[in-house]
């Protein structure tokens, strides 16, 4: 603190300035407690910071505000208690260091929180919940009364002359795929110009990609630092007929070949239609999604930037040889197609 006198030369009178402390916080002179950000409380008062950590305001002149439990969408966990909110454990504890609020591992689907251990139907697959994410365990399909049944992965099951298999790809151990076909144990003849025999079902294939089921999908729990685990989404790939492929011109006019499997990607992220993989997809807000891409080409200059011309359609431009230009005087540089 610092005062500066003046003394005036015509005059007998002193002049002082203000004192002034920078050091000293200015409080409100309703001040009980003292919450975790530094703001004042009166005392009987009760709050809840960042949406999880309860306190309540219980004594007076600046004192320590008192951390009373954890709060929850569906109810508040006192500290020191364990109790079950929709038969899942919940756990609010407290140390010298930090604050801990921890709920049990759970995976979610259609708004219902599956119990780590717990099987469950999406579509036409089973799956398991797991602390690390879920995984599938089974195909489901219906006999000629409707019924569904189940397939665990490496089961068939015969319905008549059609045989329902559940299994891993022999050559992508990684799908998963669920598929009918004609018992081979039995000789199905087809006679010709007799039209399509109804008494069997459309050829049907179903996978899944195991390799992106394995991540968490559930808040398992939160430190008073903030941090927390997301939640996340989990990806599936289905596709139809052809079973293989080595081009795209072998899969359906939407579908594209990836790792030997014809495949529609939707939902990518992208800022231009030829980042949408599938040719039936088009960029909208950052995604693709199903649509006409009605914009052709007949040189490079009609293509939005980083694009190509081919085959009267704008595609990204990306080239291993000249060839996959299609055109006689472009060639491939660096991984990118030039006009010669």
């Amino acid at each position: 603190m610092k005062i500066f006198i003046f003394f005036g030369f015509f005059s007998s009178f002193f002049f002082f300035s203000n004192a002034k402390d920078y050091d000293i916080e200015i409080l409100p002179e309703k001040c009980d407690c003292l919450d975790w950000y530094g703001g004042c409380r009166v005392n009987g008062e009760k709050w809840i910071d960042d949406n999880i950590w309860k306190y309540s305001c219980d004594g007076k002149e600046r004192s320590e505000a008192s951390f009373t439990g954890c709060h929850e969408e569906k109810g508040d966990v006192p500290v020191g208690q364990n109790i079950t909110i929709d038969d899942l454990w919940q756990v609010c504890t407290q140390d010298e260091q930090k604050l801990y609020f921890e709920i049990e591992p759970f995976c979610e689907f259609n708004g219902t929180k599956i119990r780590v251990g717990q099987e469950y139907r999406d579509g036409s697959f089973q799956w398991l919940c797991l602390s690390t994410g879920r995984w599938i365990t089974g195909c489901y399909y219906f006999n000629e009364t409707h019924t569904d049944l189940l397939l665990r992965v490496g089961e068939n099951a015969f319905n008549g002359l059609i045989e329902h298999v559940c299994s891993k790809r022999q050559e992508y151990p990684a799908i998963v795929q669920y598929y009918t076909q004609v018992r081979k144990d039995v000789d199905v003849k087809h006679p010709t110009k007799k039209g399509i025999n109804r008494n069997f079902p459309e050829p049907l294939q179903k996978l899944i990609e195991e390799d992106k089921n394995t991540i968490l999908c559930s808040l398992s729990s939160s430190d008073s630092d903030n941090s927390t685990v997301s939640t996340h989404r989990i990806l599936e790939t289905t596709s139809s007929t052809p079973l293989k492929c080595s081009r795209d011109y072998h899969c359906s006019s939407c579908d594209v070949c990836l790792s030997g499997i014809c495949t529609h990607q939707s939902n990518l992220n992208c800022s231009r239609d030829y980042h949408c993989t599938s040719p039936c997809d088009v960029c909208r807000s950052g995604k693709c999604i199903p649509g006409d891409k009605s914009k052709k080409c007949e040189t490079v200059k009609d293509c939005d930037a980083g694009g190509w011309c081919l085959d009267s359609k704008c595609v990204e431009n990306k080239c291993e040889k000249d060839s996959d230009c299609g055109m006689e005087k472009a060639v491939c540089k660096q991984g990118f197609c030039k006009l010669a």
